[in-house]
């Protein structure tokens, strides 16, 4: 039954289990603070338990994992992907000593598909934000354009009527100039008049 938490520094969040037992005991660590996806640092490598209240490195999480979820054995194993990002696998059994050996390196291959996977998901989210970030600033670069062309003002100034606009119209600057592009000149004119109504500072003429 093996859950698959996400650590980035310190905040766990589970990705996938396989049953409400693997869930719960989930649960358990956030509720004890113990077990394999907490505190684990700059940690790595494959843990091994036989006996969950017996000689476990988390005792109140082991005691209430085999009381609670009548859950007897682990083997986690830990990678660290950096930047205070690790990927914990972990399987449970409720059997003692249910984990031998040879299924360490098993886990641990497990373990780093895990971690490819959202070393994936990662690098895949870094690039969305990246491609919606130079998305917005082509937009407020031409909205600025189009400020300085229908005010008559220089870039500093555009700047500063696109977000003082922004701050009285309750609207971010992203979506400001996406007015401002979208309906051309004329209405980007008629946004900052409006706003130029409660403050006399943005009027440019």
């Amino acid at each position: 039954m093996p859950p698959s938490p996400v650590v980035r520094g310190g905040a766990v969040t589970t990705l996938a289990t396989t049953d409400d037992t693997s869930r719960s005991a989930d649960r358990l660590q956030q509720e004890t603070g113990q077990g394999p996806a907490s505190g684990v640092g700059s940690a790595t490598g494959t843990v091994r338990v036989d006996a969950l209240d017996g000689d476990c490195p988390w005792p109140e999480f082991g005691r209430r994992a085999c009381q609670e979820l009548e859950l007897n054995s682990l083997l986690t194993h830990v990678v660290q992907l950096g930047d205070g990002v690790s990927v914990v696998l972990t399987g449970y059994a409720r059997s003692r000593s249910a984990f031998l050996p040879e299924h360490e390196p098993v886990v641990a291959l497990l373990g780093a598909v895990a971690a490819a996977s959202v070393r994936g998901l990662d690098e895949r989210r870094r690039a969305d934000q990246l491609e919606s970030a130079l998305r917005t600033s082509r937009r407020i670069g031409a909205a600025l354009g189009i400020i300085m062309a229908t005010e008559d003002v220089d870039l500093d100034r555009a700047w500063d009527l696109l977000r003082r606009t922004s701050q009285h119209s309750n609207v971010t600057v992203a979506d400001l100039a996406v007015r401002v592009v979208r309906h051309g000149p004329y209405a980007s004119l008629e946004v900052l008049a409006d706003a130029a109504v409660h403050d006399p500072s943005l009027r440019p003429w």
